[in-house]
């Protein structure tokens, strides 16, 4: 069944219903964040969008060779687009978590400032996701067996590189999360920015992540012979099904509170209890009323 020498579909047929399925599935969600953005105009949507859109064409491109095993069209571009969709997603979520830190006026606990994180988060991506494509080029028409193994190589350093991201991912997003719990500034935050909620789904979906990349690398390390290369239900399991938990899990950002104003001339009341006003620094009480008396004469009442 393998065609043009490429070392794909040796032991399987890809399935065409299921194909079909995972691309209604995939432009269903897509179409929910098209809406929301149109409503939220929440820019960590457009990536969102971006690797959904290509999630779809990937499957309808799979879908195509289930037809035409020998288009190798068909064959390359469900590749890449496959290949390159979870790092366009973890983008979007990457400047969601920029968000989070920028909403929360407690930028200071976070390791870098949050217009150097994201980026630098987004770029090492990007250099990741470059090195998969390059091998992914190289691997659909190899020449001979060390060409697909220095291909397979190549991809492979590509996800190393993207788990070293989800790494440094997971080494922010915890020190700012538990800085934010040492000093007692949560309940400093806006309620709606739900802080908690919000951190949570962070490390849920940077987790499902870090499965479908560890997928991958076990399927590019063995290519020939893996279990995870001469099987179908693994790239369903342990990646598409995963993407589509992302961006199920990724609409409740929507409802997050990430502007920084307030409402003009409104009284704030913050509930705090007695026994964590002591524990809150003079700095940071200090920097939480002004931010609220500063804005056209808001008034703060501090409860305890």
């Amino acid at each position: 069944m393998s065609t043009y020498s490429n070392p794909f579909y040796i032991e399987f047929f890809p399935s065409s219903p299921a194909a079909i399925t995972l691309a209604v599935v995939f432009i269903t969600f897509t179409s929910f964040h098209v809406a929301l953005l149109n409503y939220t105009k929440r820019l960590f949507a457009i990536p969102l969008i971006v690797g959904g859109a290509a999630e779809f064409a990937g499957f309808i491109s799979r879908t195509v060779n289930t037809y035409d095993l020998a288009n190798l069209q068909a064959y390359t571009a469900q590749n890449i687009t496959l290949l390159a969709a979870p790092a366009v997603l973890n983008a979007g979520v990457h400047m969601f978590f920029g968000s989070i830190i920028t909403a929360s006026t407690f930028t200071r606990y976070s390791i870098l400032r949050q217009s150097h994180l994201s980026p630098l988060l987004i770029i090492c991506d990007g250099l990741g996701l470059l090195f998969q494509i390059w091998g992914l080029i190289k691997l659909i028409d190899p020449d001979d067996d060390d060409e697909i193994r220095w291909s397979s190589n190549i991809i492979t350093g590509g996800l190393v590189v993207q788990v070293v991201v989800i790494g440094a991912f997971f080494v922010f997003a915890t020190v700012f999360h538990s800085r934010l719990r040492k000093h007692n500034v949560i309940g400093l935050t806006k309620p709606r920015l739900r802080i908690t909620l919000s951190m949570c789904t962070l490390y849920l979906v940077e987790l499902l992540m870090l499965v479908r990349t560890g997928y991958r690398i076990g399927q590019f390390s063995q290519i020939q012979v893996g279990y995870l290369s001469t099987h179908e239900w693994p790239i369903f399991a342990f990646d598409a099904g995963l993407m589509v938990a992302l961006l199920a899990i990724s609409i409740l950002w929507y409802g997050v509170d990430l502007d920084v104003r307030e409402e003009p001339n409104t009284e704030r009341q913050l509930e705090i209890p007695l026994g964590r006003l002591a524990s809150v620094s003079h700095t940071d009480a200090l920097r939480v009323k002004s931010s609220f008396d500063g804005r056209i004469g808001q008034k703060t009442v501090i409860t305890v």
